[in-house]
């Protein structure tokens, strides 16, 4: 059974998020930028240095040492006190196991993540982002409807500009992508990258080089008779690669 990520969604909309929506910024450049603390003041040099370690690890491709830091870093996390600690490691970990392939774990730990996001009130961002990141393991998990409505939440919150990271709503974009190429919907598929291309060009060097080349890469894997129908978006795609 999957985490109804909808209900989820409409309490938090119901206590507190959407009624914030037009108000709260988020001076943050993403989730790892949130500060951990401990006793309100100092912050958590273990915590910092855990997920330092943990994030080293998984660049070079150690997944189990990574997560396993990880879990380390949650307990430390748990004992801080700070729900903000808590969120960072929790999506920590679904990230990591997203990237090693374990779609089901990676779930689990987004969907404590989005609990304690919603119960914790810690604001419409961090709830855009965490579910962003769990359309993107829908889809992993071939759950296609869900990770469509969860992507068009996240779209939802994100699209509100919350965030100096105005890049973030492309995570749901992204998501929203895959589902329609994989349901042969090349019409709205082509709707989507061009306002990922729109975003990208209103907020120059937010998108990474990788985003750009993930996109071409995309097209680049469609048949040939699909491919000249991308023609348009895929030569913005390219001369945006050389700008970013």
């Amino acid at each position: 059974m999957t985490p109804n990520f909808a209900s989820i969604f409409q309490l938090a909309i119901s206590i507190d998020i959407a009624r914030k929506l037009d108000k709260i910024t988020y001076a943050t450049n993403g989730i790892s930028s949130y500060k951990s603390e401990i006793g309100g003041e100092v912050v958590s040099q273990k915590l910092k240095q855990l997920l330092n370690t943990s994030a080293s690890l998984i660049g070079a491709g150690d997944y189990q040492q990574g997560l396993k830091t990880l879990m380390k870093a949650n307990e430390v996390a748990e004992k801080s006190g700070d729900a903000r600690d808590r969120f960072e490691t929790l999506t920590a970990l679904g990230s990591t196991y997203a990237r090693a392939g374990q779609p089901d774990k990676a779930l689990l730990e987004y969907t404590r993540a989005m609990n304690l996001c919603v119960f914790a009130d810690l604001g419409a961002f961090a709830a855009g982002i965490c579910l962003a990141s769990t359309s993107h393991v829908y889809f992993d998990l071939n759950l296609l409807s869900e990770c469509e409505e969860t992507a068009q939440n996240s779209f939802q919150i994100l699209n509100q500009d919350l965030s100096e990271d105005h890049s973030a709503v492309v995570m749901p974009l992204e998501a929203l992508l895959k589902v329609s190429i994989k349901q042969a919907d090349h019409d709205q598929a082509r709707k989507y990258i061009r306002q990922i291309i729109e975003i990208a060009k209103k907020h120059p060097g937010g998108q990474s080089p990788s985003t750009i080349g993930t996109l071409i890469e995309r097209i680049g894997k469609l048949p040939e008779a699909l491919q000249s129908d991308y023609g348009a978006e895929l030569a913005a795609l390219n001369e945006l690669k050389t700008q970013v």
